[in-house]
């Protein structure tokens, strides 16, 4: 029996790629088997027509603002898997944007948004509104529904919110303006949901508001993803095989885990013929010519998530690179969750004093080597690699700490949050 409907409004969602859009695909098929059903409220995305085909044959409407200027069709995979470049009139009027635009350049899907949910409503029978950032303007389009339809809003922060998250603020004023939206956003939600405790911790001392006002909801894995992986081939490689996927931005990095390749290399620790480490994302060709690390390091563009978990299931040691920052300290990064599915092998380059850390240790089958010191990577992937050698690298998963980033458990306590603020009850 459906106990209630909500208005789902999410920038990052398929077929777009990256960051945020997978958390949006597990709450979209595992919602409706706890009897929540979404309406999902999201951004004009050229090659849509087949995800939102297969979305409403689950029962689930997608409703796709078109914004003003093309900037708003978003590119998502496949249509040239990872191989697509940003025009330069685009360019030009991105960087435009950043002085134009408050909050975000995405905000211009705002009005188109807001005008699709009104219409909308009047065939639905909404219990709430949930909105998440990043972008902010996202989560200002839903908070601007929730109050002209008068429902209650639940905010989920999946990022922190300065100058180091990807928010671009020229000015004083701008982030004046920022602050000001960002605060609203606050005053106006039922409930907030983050990721993490420690940007529970780092939420609370921002807005001081009421811890309990605050829900900690991690992302994680869905059990179809696990048991798709767990039936593909799992081959025994001629190389040792190390995997990265995902994007290098801001402060996260490749230079300590390609230095620390180069190490091994040049004090003929690993053969070069025995070493094979692939990136699937955006490290940059030149990366790895410096090095001279040609023969050793490949580059796959991004790539549907189904191929990525073939390229897992071929991996000896998974690297998951974090950086030293507040933002990644405080945060837990998407690949860690995926990673835990496989139950294979992880070394995480990252502060050891985070959350993250933290969890890949108790895993029972993680590493942990600081982001910074090439020396002590070296160490931790020469490790695996004579364990590799000798036929001897088995891991003993600690099934307990895995199993509670499974998404059912997570999307249970998602479902208490909406049948605490529905409108019924609110």
């Amino acid at each position: 029996m459906e106990r209630g409907r909500f208005l789902y409004v999410c920038h990052n969602f398929p077929p777009l790629v990256g960051g945020g859009v997978a958390r949006s695909v597990q709450n979209c098929k595992l919602l409706p088997e706890f009897n929540w059903r979404p309406t999902v409220l999201t951004v004009a995305a050229d090659n849509s027509y087949d995800v939102d085909r297969e979305y409403a044959e689950m029962g689930i409407e997608i409703l796709r603002a078109g914004g003003i200027v093309k900037e708003n069709r978003v590119r998502g995979l496949p249509g040239g898997i990872g191989k697509y470049r940003v025009p330069l009139t685009t360019k030009l009027l991105r960087a435009m944007a950043i002085w134009l635009l408050v909050p975000d350049r995405q905000v211009l899907w705002k009005f188109s948004g807001q005008r699709l949910a009104v219409q909308a409503a009047k065939r639905h029978d909404w219990q709430c509104v949930f909105g998440t950032l990043p972008p902010v303007s996202t989560a200002w389009i839903a908070k601007c529904i929730a109050k002209r339809l008068q429902l209650p809003f639940v905010l989920e922060y999946r990022d922190m919110i300065n100058d180091k998250c990807g928010v671009e603020v020229p000015t004083a004023l701008h982030q004046a303006a920022l602050r000001s939206i960002e605060r609203g956003l606050v005053r106006a939600a039922a409930r907030v949901i983050v990721v993490s405790p420690a940007m529970k911790d780092w939420f609370v001392r921002r807005h001081n508001i009421d811890p309990k006002k605050v829900e900690v909801i991690a992302t994680g894995f869905l059990p179809e993803d696990k048991e798709f992986f767990h039936g593909l081939p799992n081959p025994e490689n001629e190389r040792f095989t190390m995997i990265y996927a995902g994007l290098f931005y801001r402060e996260r990095k490749p230079d300590t885990a390609l230095g620390a390749i180069r190490t091994l290399i040049d004090r003929k620790v690993i053969p070069a013929d025995k070493l094979r480490a692939i990136f699937i994302g955006n490290l940059a060709p030149r990366s790895i010519t410096e090095l001279e690390l040609e023969d050793v390091v490949e580059i796959i563009p991004q790539t549907p998530r189904d191929e990525v978990f073939k390229w897992y299931a071929c991996s000896d040691l998974l690297l998951l690179i974090c950086a030293k920052d507040d933002y990644q300290n405080v945060t837990y990064p998407g690949k860690l969750f995926e990673y835990l599915m496989t139950e294979k092998p992880i070394l995480g380059l990252m502060d050891k004093n985070s959350d993250t850390a933290r969890i890949l240790e108790q895993s029972g089958i993680g590493l942990v080597a600081d982001s910074e010191d090439v020396e002590e990577t070296a160490a931790k992937i020469e490790h695996v690699y004579k364990l590799w050698v000798s036929k001897m690298l088995t891991m003993k998963p600690n099934h307990k700490v895995i199993e509670q980033f499974n998404y059912c458990g997570i999307v249970n306590r998602l479902v208490s949050i909406f049948e605490q603020v529905s409108i019924r009850n609110y």
